[in-house]
């Protein structure tokens, strides 16, 4: 009977020593928390200012961009591609986009973009869709299943 308390005695001051000692899991620092469009998030800051700068072109509706001493044609339609799936609200944005190079195939000097519809009935789709998106609300609210009322 005394080897088994001696056992037991044994076993409990190893498993004490291993819950004292035992390294603890490295917390993980708190990254920062980055908010935007999940295509805008992927680019780093060189990228994400060139973003910044063709959606600001896009959303005065000009025509066209300058884009200085030449841009890498591969990742100006990276740019290109995450601002029409980064922002589905530019629906009068046309797919197309004309674009030209410098003295590098691989390099563009400026870019033409297309719209589909003018700006006078792009104001008047988006007062028609918020008016819409308030009445379905406005339902939605005094309906029994708003799910259903939405859907």
């Amino acid at each position: 009977m005394k080897w088994l308390l001696r056992l037991l005695a044994v076993f409990f001051l190893f498993y004490a020593a291993f819950i004292v000692f035992s390294p603890t899991p490295l917390q993980e620092a708190a990254a920062p928390k980055r908010e935007g469009p999940p295509g805008y998030l992927t680019l780093n800051q060189g990228e994400q200012k060139l973003y910044q700068q063709v959606l600001a072109v896009i959303e005065a509706r000009e025509d066209r961009i300058a884009l200085g001493t030449g841009v890498d044609r591969e990742l100006f339609f990276k740019i290109w591609e995450y601002i029409r799936w980064d922002k589905p609200e530019l629906f009068w944005l046309s797919s197309r986009c004309q674009v030209y190079g410098g003295d590098d195939e691989s390099t563009l000097v400026s870019a033409r973009f297309f719209y589909t519809y003018p700006k006078e009935e792009v104001a008047a789709m988006r007062w028609a869709l918020e008016q819409k998106v308030e009445e379905a609300v406005v339902a939605a609210k005094e309906s029994h299943d708003p799910l259903r009322t939405l859907h």
